[in-house]
C-alpha cells in the first residue's frame, strides 16, 4: 500500500485492515518525513483558534466540493496531487480534510437509527390509497394498465386498499423481509436453471444422432426376422422418437414453470402437458453394432483402412536443453525481522517565560510554538537568544529534563532500539539532568547525533547534570564544503557520571567528577578521545539557563517582537532596522538561527555594527548546513546588489584561511576594500582582517570617510613592512 495523506489518514482513524495498518505504521516509522507529517496531523487537528479556508478570493482554493470528492474517493488522480500539496503547504486545510475524514469516520461506522417520530413524519409526506375507492363505471375508462399475466398479482396488491388497522410500521418492509425476498427469488431461480439443465440433458438422449455412432463403418445389417418381429405398436413408438424434436419440449416444460397466463389468449397458445411421459428406449434391445473379437480379420482391415500407412506422423526430435551455470539465480536471503520499538517519551515545553520557535517543512518556515505544547519525534526546534527552553521527559512520571540555551537548534528524534528519546543538534548548547528517583530503573538513555556521527548516552546515576556544546565550522574559501560535516565542542559533566558509546564501532567511554571535559574530535569518523580533567565548569552548565537582571529585562523587550499567529519571517525580519541595537542584533541572529536568508542580507547593511556581524557569522553557518545554499546567497546578492559589488561580497562571505593571511595580493585587496562604498563590504574585509592578524588598529566600518582614513593608512604601512597581513 502506498504512503499518501488519504492512507495515513486512514491509518490515524484506525479503518485500515490489520495488516495494512501494521505496513503503513513501519513505513511511518522509516520516514521522518511520514513521522513528521502525522504529528503534523494531529497537531492542527487539537489546535485551537485556527483559521478556516477562505470561501472567496485568492485563498479558497480548493472548492469544498473538491475535498468531498477527495474524501470519497472519487476526485482525479492529477486533482488528488494538487489538492494534498495544498494540504501540506496549508494548516487550514490540513485541518480541514483530517477533521471532516475523523467526523465521517465517526458517522458512517456506526449504523444509522431512525426515530419513530421521523418515521411518522416520513410516512405522512405520502398520499396513502383510501380504503373505498369507486369503481369505474361501464362508460368509463378503467384506470388500471393492462399487465402481462406474470404480474397481474403484483398490479392487484398494489392497487387493493390496507387494511385500516394496519400501523404505519408495516407499510415500510424490514430489511430482514427483502433479504428473504431475495433469497427465495435466487433460490426459485437455480432451481429453475437446474431443471432446465436435467431436461435438456433427457432430450439429447432421444436425438436420433447419438444412436449412430460412425459413418464410415460399414452398416450392420439386422436379422429378417427381428424386422417382422416388431409390432405395430412397436413401430409406432419408433416413429414417435425419431420424430420428437427437443427445442418445443424444452421451452413446453420451462413454460409450465413459470406462473401460469390468466388471459385466455396466453393459455389457448400453451400445448397441453402429457398425462404420462414418454416411455424410455429399451435396453435390453440388440446393440447396433456387436463388439469386435480379437481374432476377427474383418475388424483389422477396417481399422486398416481408417488409418492409411501414408498418414503415418513425423515426431520431430527434441533438442537437449544445456542449463546455463550463469542463469543460476541464488535464492534470496530472508530480510531480518524488523525490531520493535518502544513508546517514545513525551517531551513537553513548560516554560513560563522565553520563545521557543518550531520549523515547518511545509512551507518552510518557523513559528513561535505554544507554552505547554508537545515536542514530537522528527520536528525541529531552535529556542533564540537571550532566552532559554526547559523541555520535560517522560510519561507518566518524569525521568529528565532538558534545557535548550539561547542560539541552539536541534530535532527530536524520539524512540530507537535502545532509548526512547533523542536529539540531533545543529548548533548551539543544552543541558541534561536526571530526574529518576529509581535507581534501580536503570540509567535513563538518549540517542545523541551530531552530523555524520551518532551516540548513545547514559546518565548513570539520579544527580546527574551535563552539558553540551556543538560549534559550527564555517568555510575558509569559495566552495569550501569540506566543513559540512565537521564541528567542534563537547560534553562536560557537572556531577554524576555519564557514558557514552559510539555507533557502529560501539566504542565506549565514561565520564566522572574527576575526569568529566570529553572534546569533539575535529575529524568525522575519528574514535572517541579519552576524557581529560576540566579546569573549571563553564558558567552557561552553572547557571544552567538563568539570566541575569538586564537580560532578563532585554528579553521581556525583545520577547514582544514575536507574533504568535505570524512565522518569523514577517514578524522578526522587520525588527533587523530597529533603531535599538540590541533588539537589531538579536534579531539577525534569530534570522541567523533559523536560516532566514532575506533577513540575513538585509542586515548587512544596517547602520548596527553588532547586527552586521551577526548577520556574517550566521551567513557562513548557513553555508555548510546544504550544497544548495552557495547558489542561493549568489542568486539573493545578485538582486539586492550591483554585480561587481554582489560578486565581492559572495566572495568575502566564503571566508579565508591562515594561508591567505600570508599572502601579499590578499592582504593588499583586503585592505583596499576597507575604503569601499559599501558598508557590507567594509565590514566584510574589516572582519576577516581582524579575525586572521587579532588587530584592528581602532577602524570601524560604520566611520565617515574622513575618520576612517588615518586607520586605512596603517594597515597600508603594515602590508608593505610585512609583505602580507600575517608574517611568515
Amino acid at each position: 500500500m502506498r504512503l499518501t495523506l488519504r492512507t495515513l489518514l486512514a491509518y490515524l482513524d484506525d479503518i485500515l485492515e490489520p495488516a495494512q495498518a501494521k505496513e503503513i505504521g513501519e513505513k511511518i516509522h522509516e520516514s521522518p518525513f511520514a513521522t513528521s507529517l502525522v504529528n503534523k496531523i494531529q497537531d492542527v487537528v487539537r489546535r485551537r483558534r485556527i483559521a478556516a479556508p477562505e470561501l472567496s478570493g485568492p485563498d479558497s482554493s480548493p472548492d469544498p466540493n473538491m475535498v468531498a470528492e477527495y474524501l470519497d474517493n472519487t476526485l482525479p488522480a492529477d486533482a488528488v496531487a494538487e489538492l494534498e500539496r495544498i494540504c501540506l503547504e496549508s494548516d487550514p486545510h490540513l485541518a480541514e480534510v483530517a477533521a471532516c475524514h475523523q467526523i465521517l469516520t465517526l458517522v458512517l461506522g456506526e449504523p444509522v437509527h431512525i426515530s419513530s417520530e421521523l418515521r411518522e413524519h416520513m410516512y405522512s409526506q405520502g398520499a396513502i390509497a383510501s380504503p373505498e375507492e369507486p369503481e369505474a363505471g361501464e362508460g368509463q375508462p378503467s384506470r388500471t394498465p393492462k399487465v402481462a399475466a406474470v404480474g397481474v398479482e403484483a398490479a392487484v396488491r398494489r392497487t387493493s386498499p390496507e387494511p385500516a388497522g394496519a400501523s404505519l410500521e408495516d407499510r415500510l418492509p424490514p430489511r430482514s423481509a427483502h433479504q428473504s425476498k431475495w433469497r427465495n427469488t435466487v433460490l426459485a431461480l437455480i432451481g429453475a436453471i437446474v431443471l432446465g439443465v436435467w431436461m435438456f440433458s433427457l432430450s439429447e438422449y432421444f436425438q436420433p444422432e447419438q444412436r449412430v455412432v460412425s459413418t464410415q463403418q460399414p452398416e450392420q445389417q439386422l436379422p429378417a426376422g427381428a424386422v417382422e418381429d416388431n409390432s405395430p405398436e412397436e413401430e409406432a413408438t419408433s416413429e414417435e422418437i425419431e420424430g420428437t424434436e427437443v427445442e418445443p419440449e424444452l421451452e413446453t416444460t420451462l413454460a409450465a414453470i413459470e406462473p401460469p397466463d390468466l388471459s385466455q389468449e396466453s393459455a389457448e397458445a400453451l400445448p397441453p402437458m402429457p398425462a404420462e411421459p414418454e416411455p424410455l428406449p429399451n435396453q435390453d434391445s440388440e446393440p447396433l453394432m456387436e463388439k469386435p473379437e480379437p481374432g476377427d480379420t474383418e475388424t483389422a482391415e477396417i481399422d486398416t483402412e481408417q488409418a492409411p500407412p501414408e498418414e503415418s506422423i513425423e515426431i520431430a526430435a527434441v533438442p537437449e536443453v544445456v542449463p546455463d551455470p550463469d542463469a543460476f539465480t541464488p535464492p534470496e536471503k530472508p530480510e531480518p525481522p524488523v525490531p520493535v520499538l518502544p513508546d517514545p517519551f513525551n517531551l513537553q515545553y513548560v516554560s513560563n517565560s522565553g520563545i521557543l520557535v518550531r520549523h515547518l517543512v511545509a512551507v518552510d518556515d518557523w513559528d513561535v510554538l505554544p507554552r505547554r505544547s508537545l515536542l514530537f519525534p522528527g520536528e525541529e526546534f531552535a529556542c533564540p537568544e537571550p532566552f532559554d527552553a526547559r523541555l520535560t521527559v517522560g510519561d507518566k512520571q518524569q525521568v529528565a529534563e532538558v534545557v535548550l540555551l539561547g542560539g541552539t537548534r536541534v530535532t527530536s528524534l524520539g524512540a530507537s532500539e535502545f532509548s526512547r528519546f533523542g536529539f540531533a543538534i545543529t548548533q548551539g548548547r543544552l543541558v541534561l539532568s536526571s530526574r529518576s528517583e529509581d535507581a534501580e530503573s536503570g540509567p535513563v538513555s538518549l540517542r545523541l547525533r551530531i552530523r555524520d556521527d551518532e551516540w548513545k548516552l547514559d546518565l548513570l546515576t539520579p544527580d546527574t547534570v551535563v552539558g553540551i556544546e556543538v560549534i559550527p565550522v564555517t568555510p575558509t574559501g569559495v566552495g569550501d564544503m569540506a566543513g559540512a560535516t565537521e564541528y567542534g565542542g563537547g560534553i562536560q559533566l557537572q556531577s554524576g557520571s555519564v557514558r557514552l558509546t559510539s555507533f557502529p564501532d560501539e566504542q565506549t567511554v565514561e565520564l566522572r567528577p574527576e575526569q568529566g571535559l570529553l572534546t569533539f574530535s575535529s575529524e568525522p569518523g575519528d574514535s572517541l578521545p579519552e576524557p581529560e580533567a576540566a579546569s573549571d565548569v563553564p558558567d552557561w552548565l552553572v547557571s544552567g539557563g538563568a539570566l541575569s537582571p538586564v537580560e532578563q529585562r532585554l528579553a521581556v523587550r525583545y520577547e514582544n517582537e514575536f507574533i504568535i499567529d505570524q512565522p518569523i519571517s514577517e514578524c522578526i525580519r522587520p525588527v533587523v532596522k530597529d533603531r535599538r541595537p540590541q533588539n537589531s542584533e538579536l534579531a539577525a541572529k534569530t534570522l541567523a538561527l533559523t536560516g532566514r536568508l532575506e533577513g540575513l542580507v538585509d542586515a548587512l547593511s544596517v547602520s548596527h555594527e553588532e547586527t552586521r556581524i551577526a548577520a556574517i557569522e550566521g551567513i557562513r553557518n548557513w553555508l555548510l548546513l546544504d550544497e544548495e545554499n552557495g547558489p542561493r546567497l549568489n542568486i539573493e546578492l545578485q538582486d539586492r546588489f550591483r554585480e561587481d559589488d554582489a560578486a565581492t561580497i559572495n566572495r568575502l562571505l566564503w571566508g579565508y584561511s591562515s594561508d591567505d593571511a600570508k599572502n601579499e595580493f590578499t592582504a593588499t585587496e583586503l585592505v583596499n576594500w576597507l575604503e569601499h562604498d559599501q558598508i557590507a563590504v567594509r565590514e566584510l574585509a574589516a572582519y576577516y582582517i581582524h579575525k586572521l592578524t587579532n588587530r584592528s588598529f581602532g577602524y570601524r566600518a560604520g566611520l565617515n570617510p574622513k575618520d576612517r582614513e588615518p586607520n586605512v593608512r596603517r594597515w597600508r604601512e603594515h602590508v608593505e613592512r610585512t609583505g602580507a597581513l600575517v608574517s611568515e
